[in-house]
C-alpha cells in the first residue's frame, strides 16, 4: 500500500518499473519511462569523488566500502527502527577499526537526525571518523540528504544498501558497475 500512486504523469525508470507500480495498485494516467537519468552528473562529480577517495587513501584504506542508510523511525511498525541501523552502523564501523586497510563512506538519506537516532553508536562513528579512514555525507536539503547516491557509489570499491523496500541508491551504484 505504502508504494501505491495516484497521479497524472508518473516518471519510472524502466518497463518493469511501471508494471510493478501497476501491480502495487497504482492508478496514474500516463507512466513515462525516463530511464536511470541520475547518473547522467557522473562527470560533474568525479571531482569531488576523487577528492573524498584520495583523502581517504591517504589514510592507508586499500578498500572503500559504501553504505546506504535509508533512515529509521522511533516507531518500527512504519519504518525500521533505530536499533537496526545502530546495529548497521556499528558492524560496519567495529570492521572498520579492526582492519586498517578498510575505509568507510556512510551517505544517510536523513542525515540531519542520524547522530541522534544512532544514539550510543554515534561516539563510535566519531571515533572511526577521527581514524580519517570513515566519511560521513554531511550535506542535507530541507528533509532528505542532497548528495546524489552515485557518488557515494563513485568514492567506494563496493556498496551495502541498507533497506530493500527503497532500492534506488543500490540501483544507480550497480548502474555505475560497482558491486552493490
Amino acid at each position: 500500500f505504502e508504494c501505491q500512486t495516484n497521479t497524472d504523469i508518473m516518471f519510472l525508470f524502466s518497463q518493469l518499473d511501471s508494471e510493478i507500480n501497476r501491480a502495487a495498485g497504482s492508478r496514474n494516467k500516463y507512466n513515462i519511462i525516463t530511464g536511470l537519468n541520475s547518473i547522467d552528473n557522473i562527470e560533474f562529480l568525479k571531482p569531488m569523488a576523487n577528492k573524498i577517495r584520495n583523502s581517504l587513501l591517504a589514510n592507508g584504506v586499500k578498500n572503500i566500502v559504501c553504505v546506504f542508510d535509508e533512515n529509521s523511525s522511533h516507531d518500527e511498525r512504519w519504518h525500521s527502527g533505530h536499533q537496526l541501523q545502530r546495529e548497521n552502523y556499528s558492524y560496519i564501523i567495529e570492521a572498520m577499526l579492526n582492519n586498517p586497510f578498510l575505509g568507510v563512506v556512510f551517505k544517510p538519506k536523513k542525515v540531519s537526525t542520524l547522530r541522534k537516532r544512532l544514539g550510543p553508536v554515534n561516539d563510535l562513528l566519531i571515533k572511526a571518523e577521527k581514524t580519517g579512514r570513515c566519511y560521513v555525507f554531511e550535506n542535507s536539503g530541507v528533509h532528505v540528504s542532497n548528495i546524489p547516491a552515485v557518488l557515494g557509489a563513485m568514492v567506494s570499491d563496493v556498496v551495502i544498501h541498507g533497506h530493500l523496500s527503497a532500492g534506488t541508491a543500490g540501483i544507480e551504484s550497480a548502474m555505475l558497475g560497482k558491486p552493490t
